[in-house]
Order: C-alpha cells, then structure tokens, then sequence
C-alpha cells in the first residue's frame, strides 16, 4: 500500500479506483454536510431547542447514516473488521473536533479570513477522513 503514490496519482489515469473513490467521497460527504446544515438549521429556527446540544445530537444522529453511505456508495466495502464503525465514530468526531477546535481558538471576526481558515480546516479534515477510511477503516477483512 503506497498512500504517497496513490496521492500523485488521483485525477490520472493510473489509479483509477482511487479517482472514482475520492469522487464518491465527495459527492457523499457534501450531501451529508449540506443535508446536517439544513436540518440544523431548521431545528434552531424552527424550535425552541438550544442549538448546541440540537448541533450535537443530529451530529451523533448522522454518523451511522454517513457510515453506512461511506460503506455502500463510497468505498463499495462488503466485509468490514468489526470495529470499523466504533473507528469510523470516532473519526468523525476527532475530525469535528480539530475543525472546532482550529477555528475557535484563530476566529478573527473578519468574515474573508475565518471562512479561509474554516475552508482550510475542513478540507485537512476531509483529506484525512479520506485517507484514514480508505485505507484503514473501509477495507475488507481480506485486505487487512
């Protein structure tokens, strides 16, 4: 397994797998990120609920659903180590956890440079996501 190489080499036509996989990863994780901003966004509005814990509990509440995307669509993995969805939880939530942490602590209350850095840290965030799930999380047992 060459993570170097298969980075080199995403968007060519040497590693094809790994370009569709990426491009699945996207196309799910967007639709997740969009479909989580929305119906937060709603609950907040709509109802008198407090908007942390209703961040955090539809948060919590899309982890199995994104998993099990991520398993059928994304990365197409039929036989998975048993632990793969407690690792997969817990990624998700050490990489919320950086991107919250990041762009709490360099907020600069100037929209262009905090949606810079929110840009930058989420997209660290993915990259690594993607790389942890594609091969670690993802694989099958054979492959292990």
């Amino acid at each position: 397994m060459k993570i170097r190489g298969a980075i080199g080499r995403i968007g060519s036509g040497f590693c094809p797998y790994l370009s569709v996989t990426f491009i699945r990863f996207v196309l799910v994780g967007g639709l997740s990120s969009i479909s989580y901003s929305l119906l937060v966004s709603a609950i907040v509005s709509f109802t008198e609920l407090p908007a942390f814990a209703s961040s955090v509990v539809l948060f919590v509440a899309f982890i199995p659903v994104t998993f099990r995307a991520h398993k059928v669509v994304t990365f197409v993995a039929a036989d998975l180590s048993k632990g793969a969805f407690i690792q997969y939880a817990l990624l998700q939530v050490s990489c919320f956890s950086f991107v919250s942490f990041i762009c709490s602590r360099h907020v600069t209350n100037a929209y262009f440079w905090d949606a810079a850095l929110y840009f930058a840290a989420v997209t660290i965030s993915a990259i690594l996501s993607f790389l942890i799930g594609r091969y670690f999380i993802f694989r099958s047992r054979d492959e292990a």
